[in-house]
């Protein structure tokens, strides 16, 4: 059984349906418990109290509506700051490596640095402009159409525990770099980026779709759109603010 703490029977949902419960074992007089059985759907109320984490897990991987139910609503989770803080990390780190592999006998450390660090508010910048644009959709949302209105908290939690997916930035990091005889490390690094970014996508629109209980259609749009403005801004940035000018004025103050 996982170690999650339980949330106040007001924030409990069903799974399977999305109904409201009022809780997720039911007593019986002689002690013993089982899983409460859900008065809409006919079936149990929430099956992953009782799995492993890395259950869980691959059912979250495999985008299942119930695994999403669960982890915003049923479960108390408190690393999604950690979570949102390792992501932009990664992040910034993808995007420096990726300008890193197409220079040639860079020897200069401090520089390197920088760039890191450059990446990195850029990085940052972008995150925090998309959160809140996706932030203000699924809260305001709701007002203009019939979808599902919740919780400021749940909302804010579930969108940020959506960009799991970044964290296998660092697992490109490490296996980007296996020679091949077909293709370059630029190539195999390039297919495993475009993958995690795929797959951060598709995360954050079952998120969506769980909050809003929408259709994945309607998910997908937002998410896109998102993702197509954030892209945009990021180009905008970096042309505003470029990389050397950056690098001269970092250099400067040193």
């Amino acid at each position: 059984m996982t170690s999650e703490k339980t949330f106040d029977a007001q924030s409990l949902i069903c799974v399977e349906c999305g109904c409201p419960i009022e809780k997720l074992f039911k007593i019986f007089s002689n002690g013993a418990s089982r899983l409460a059985i859900c008065k809409y759907c006919k079936k149990d109320v929430d099956k992953y109290v009782e799995y492993d984490a890395m259950a869980l897990f691959v059912d979250l991987l495999l985008h299942k509506a119930a695994a999403y139910r669960h982890w915003l609503f049923n479960s108390q989770v408190n690393f999604h700051w950690r979570l949102t803080a390792i992501g932009c990390l990664s992040d910034a780190y993808a995007r420096h490596y990726n300008t890193n592999l197409s220079v040639s006998g860079q020897n200069d450390y401090f520089k390197l640095e920088l760039r890191y660090y450059y990446y990195f508010i850029i990085s940052t910048i972008l995150f925090i402009l998309s959160f809140q644009l996706m932030y203000r959709i699924v809260v305001y949302l709701p007002t203009l159409t019939t979808y599902k209105q919740r919780d400021r908290k749940i909302v804010v939690r579930g969108l940020l525990l959506a960009n799991f997916g970044k964290l296998f930035i660092l697992c490109a990091a490490i296996w980007g770099r296996i020679p091949t005889s077909e293709r370059s490390d630029l190539e195999l690094s390039t297919v495993y980026l475009y993958m995690i970014s795929l797959l951060v996508i598709c995360s954050n629109a079952e998120a969506i779709m769980v909050l809003l209980e929408s259709s994945y259609i309607m998910a997908i749009c937002i998410t896109v759109s998102v993702m197509i403005i954030k892209n945009c801004i990021g180009f905008l940035l970096e042309r505003v603010i470029p990389l050397d000018a950056f690098e001269r004025f970092m250099l400067s103050l040193s």
